[in-house]
């Protein structure tokens, strides 16, 4: 994000910057801050992946980036999702896309073609 070294941010903002601008140096910073390192973070992942029945997935890395070892299916994150919204109610919010302002609430979309 280009921060200078030593700014503060809280997990909210940081956690929103991730979804917005695909930080992946804030996903870095929180993983070091949960896991107290890259590997550490990963490892919780992988142990958290394995207890919510994520059988396709591998971590290796905070952000997704393509790495060795690395791999997840929609499969999985479909369950990541529903444990997301099941056991973490409070992040709902990231979760949620607000209704087309130009369409009527209710109206449906039609194709012309």
């Amino acid at each position: 994000m280009g921060f200078r070294p030593g700014i503060q941010v809280t997990v909210d903002n940081a956690l929103k910057m991730m979804l917005v601008k695909s930080a992946n140096d804030m996903a870095v910073v929180l993983a070091e801050g949960v896991g107290g390192s890259i590997d550490g973070f990963s490892e919780q992942m992988n142990q958290t992946a394995q207890r919510l029945g994520m059988t396709q997935s591998s971590y290796v890395n905070p952000n997704g980036l393509p790495a060795d070892g690395q791999i997840t299916s929609a499969r999985d994150l479909a369950i990541l999702a529903r444990a997301i919204i099941r056991d973490l109610p409070e992040y709902e919010y990231f979760v949620q896309y607000p209704l087309d302002p130009l369409r009527p609430q209710g109206s449906r979309r039609t194709s012309t073609s």
